[in-house]
This record gives C-alpha cells, structure tokens and sequence, in this order.
C-alpha cells in the first residue's frame, strides 16, 4: 500500500494529513508540536509530501532544464484541487460558450 502526505498552511492554522491510495485520511495533526511526533509515530514510508498553502499546492513534479536538456524532480507550484473546483464552479455560474 502507498501512502501521500500533505501540509495545509493557513494563516489560522497548520494541519498535516496521511492517506493512503485509495483516498482515505489514515492519520491527521493540527497541533505545531504533534506534527513533529506525527511523522515519527507513523512508522510509514510516504511516496510524496506535499504542501498546500492558500490556493497553490506543492508537490514533486518532473520539471526540464532548458539549458542542459536535461529532466529532473523539483516541488513546482500549480492550483490546488480546492482552487480548481473553485474556478470550474465559478465558470459554471457564469455560463460561458
């Protein structure tokens, strides 16, 4: 079984999530102390940690270096899925054609 980790920063707070591949939260923390010990108690092996921060998220994507042609892993910004339903919700509601 694979597992995903995220962090989802807020200015109100801080909140750390597993799941595993089928979707379903496996643990989660919200306090800054118990995300330390939240990773350590786990004993998981996690695929990917990403990070979500507002309406962006974070996570390891393969990116290519144009000057020596060459691909490697980097944590690149993209929408959120959170900010993507938004804006799909809000395009709805203005009814382009």
């Amino acid at each position: 079984m694979e597992y995903f980790a995220g962090l989802d920063v807020s200015l109100e707070e801080t909140a750390i999530c597993i799941v595993d591949d089928a979707g379903r939260i496996v643990r989660e923390a919200r306090e800054p102390e118990a995300l330390v010990a939240f990773f350590r108690a786990s004993g998981m092996v996690m695929r990917h940690v990403g990070l979500e921060a507002c309406s962006l998220t974070f996570r390891p994507r393969v990116v290519k270096n144009r000057k020596l042609d060459s691909l490697f892993v980097s944590f690149t910004p993209a929408a959120s899925p959170k900010a993507l339903k938004s804006m799909r919700e809000a395009t709805r509601k203005r009814n382009y054609r």
